[in-house]
């Protein structure tokens, strides 16, 4: 399966669990596939640096390595512009063009649009939830 993450699923997983860290487990195990473009990897980095000032992570390096080397890379080549939000059409172009099966996002401004080209928006509980057999 593969599925593109909206950087707050990544700071929730790395900062605070829960279902988005066992999202990171899944795909760190191999159940699934994390589909992003240069773009995305690089706003998951920043983030994360941003928000380590703030909180203490036990290893950010380990972490950062490990979205640089598991993440499928693509290059989008047209630009979806759905979201309210332009800044998260980025999640929307690379979905469509990987033809990933999910959006997983806790953002209002994905949520809000529940689907893009048939594929689903959801919050990282309703992944969990939708996909059980991921996270046996």
């Amino acid at each position: 399966m593969r599925v593109v993450l909206d950087t707050n699923i990544v700071v929730s997983a790395v900062f605070w669990g829960g279902k988005p860290l066992a999202i990171l487990r899944a795909w760190a195990q191999g159940r699934l596939s994390v589909v992003g473009s240069p773009e995305i990897l690089w706003e998951y980095e920043r983030v994360l640096i941003e928000v380590a000032k703030r909180k203490v992570t036990p290893d950010l390096a380990h972490w950062l390595t490990f979205f640089q080397d598991r993440i499928e890379l693509i290059q989008p080549q047209n630009q979806v512009k759905l979201c309210r939000d332009p800044d998260d059409d980025m999640f929307l172009t690379c979905a469509v063009a990987a033809h990933a099966e999910c959006i997983v996002s806790g953002d209002d401004d994905l949520l809000v649009l529940k689907s893009v080209v048939g594929i689903p928006v959801l919050k990282a509980a309703a992944f969990h939830a939708k996909y059980p057999k991921l996270f046996e």
